[in-house]
């Protein structure tokens, strides 16, 4: 869905474009190494491999790691402010989503 919002397909919601801008080229990077290792983690789990579990249970603590490092980021909080209400109780739902995936 992120590609079609890129290409115009589909409409972005308020505030996403704002916070698709505010990324760097290291939450780019880091979002790629916890596919990457999430990916590999996986393969090993199909193939019924002992070391699965250490490779899934590391893609989830540098998923959350990620997830802090975005909200501790400067202006992360304020794209959702500028919305209102419908803005603040759609990050908080965002942000717990995020903890839960």
């Amino acid at each position: 869905m992120q590609i079609l919002m890129r290409v115009g397909a589909l409409p972005m919601p308020p505030g996403h474009a704002e916070l698709l801008q505010s990324f760097r080229l290291v939450d780019y990077v880091a979002s790629y190494v916890v596919v990457a290792v999430q990916l590999f983690g996986v393969t090993l789990l199909w193939l019924l491999r002992r070391q699965a579990l250490p490779i899934l249970t590391l893609s989830v603590v540098l998923s959350a790691v990620n997830v802090v490092r975005n909200i501790l980021k400067p202006g992360v909080l304020d794209i959702y402010g500028k919305l209102g209400v419908a803005g603040a109780i759609g990050g908080v739902i965002g942000i717990a989503g995020a903890f839960i995936i």
